[in-house]
C-alpha cells in the first residue's frame, strides 16, 4: 500500500477519509510525494498536460491543488491562476515553489 493511502482511504471499512493535512505534513517528514504528484512522466499525465497546452485562458481557479504540479502548467505569461487547497501544507509548498500563483 502505498504511503499516503491511510491518510486518504480506511480500507478495512472501506472509507474516506481525507485528513489531507496530516498526509502533506507526513510527505515533508517521511519523504514520501503522495500520489507521485510530482512525477510528470507518467502517460496519464502527459497527456493531461498536452491538452492542457492548447488553452489559454485568462482566469483559472485549480479547486484542490495541492502541492500545485498541475497548476504550475496553467500558469501561462497573460493569465492570473489561483489554487485552493484544504491543507495549508500544500499551499506552502505551492507559494514556494510557484511565487506566481
Amino acid at each position: 500500500m502505498a504511503e499516503y493511502h491511510s491518510y486518504v482511504f480506511d480500507q478495512e471499512n472501506r472509507s474516506f477519509v481525507g485528513k489531507f493535512e496530516d498526509m502533506y505534513r507526513a510527505e515533508a517528514e517521511k519523504g514520501f510525494d503522495s500520489w507521485n504528484q510530482d512525477d510528470a512522466r507518467h502517460l496519464d499525465k502527459q497527456f493531461c498536460l498536452d491538452v492542457l497546452a492548447q488553452y489559454n485562458f485568462n482566469r483559472i481557479l485549480d479547486v484542490g491543488c495541492g502541492k500545485g504540479m498541475v497548476t504550475q502548467y496553467l500558469k501561462k505569461e497573460n493569465n492570473h491562476v489561483l489554487g485552493i487547497d484544504l491543507s495549508e501544507s500544500a499551499l506552502r509548498v505551492v507559494k514556494t515553489r510557484f511565487p506566481d500563483i
